[in-house]
């Protein structure tokens, strides 16, 4: 019999959704939460009480993975809004590691020329000693397991990987360069100011799970993870806690578009009280 992909999106804050699925339910995790302040696009009352939600949020994903398994993490060491430096990705690796083990800490390196932070243009008018900031052209990717890394007895279907990804740097272009922004009817389409490009969950996918197996992301954003998951035959599911973003995931990951293998989409608002289903 033929196994089903199931992708589901729940609108809601990750908090409150991630308590009602049963403990050990996913078998890995993927995920870039908001950072700190967003240029004002995210409200805190202070950064405790935004690291105090996060790591509410990371114990829950600790809970709800199972053991052996892992919490992949995408973070930037710091994160500069309005003149002031936050160590966002510093301080949520903190977090993470009160629960998980640290299994490997990888670089993305971002095209030259791309930069997250544009800061070197200063230097190009006023080329004097002091005056050079660095532009932000790297991420990190934190590979971390709940207690021991398990390899399952079974070894499922051999993955082919590029080599570029046998190192821990990997070379590898922004979102914007993924072929849905390429697509004429998807040109001017919003985008959100923490997107990964989709070969970094799909690679992340293949290596840390199985055809068929449960993947999460709690930060869904424009559900570049779900689309992944429907592209590596996994099922996922996305919370997002912005519902203006449903429309950007449901054209990104094709909802109620055939597919040869068969999928199963669902959007869950309002802790499942209301939903949308199509096969």
């Amino acid at each position: 019999m033929q196994k089903k992909i199931e992708l589901s999106v729940y609108i809601g804050d990750a908090e409150e959704v991630l308590e009602t699925f049963e403990d050990e339910y996913f078998h890995l995790c993927v995920t870039s939460p908001p950072y700190y302040d967003m240029r004002g696009e995210m409200k805190w009352k202070s950064y405790e009480d935004y690291l105090d939600k996060m790591d509410r949020i990371i114990h829950l994903i600790y809970k709800k993975l199972r053991y052996g398994r892992c919490f992949c993490l995408n973070v930037p060491l710091i994160y500069i809004s309005r003149g002031k430096k936050w160590l966002v990705g510093l301080d949520l690796l903190n977090i993470s590691l009160k629960y998980f083990n640290l299994e490997a800490d990888i670089i993305w390196l971002k095209p030259f020329g791309i930069a997250t932070r544009k800061a070197s243009g200063n230097f190009i008018k006023h080329n004097y000693p002091f005056y050079l900031k660095f532009d932000a052209v790297h991420e990190y990717i934190f590979v971390l397991v709940k207690g021991k890394l398990k390899k399952p007895k079974e070894k499922g279907e051999p993955i082919t990987l590029d080599k570029k990804f046998f190192a821990d740097v990997w070379q590898m272009p922004t979102a914007s360069a993924d072929a849905f922004y390429k697509k004429k009817e998807n040109v001017g389409l919003k985008k959100h100011r923490a997107m990964y490009p989709l070969i970094l969950p799909e690679t992340l996918i293949e290596i840390y799970s199985y055809r068929y197996e449960r993947v999460l992301d709690p930060f869904l954003g424009t559900g570049t993870t779900l689309l992944a998951c429907k592209n590596k035959s996994r099922s996922g599911v996305g919370i997002e806690l912005d519902d203006t973003w449903l429309e950007v995931i449901k054209r990104k990951v094709g909802f109620n578009q055939q597919t040869l293998e068969g999928v199963d989409f669902k959007i869950v608002r309002n802790e499942a009280s209301k939903s949308e289903n199509s096969n």
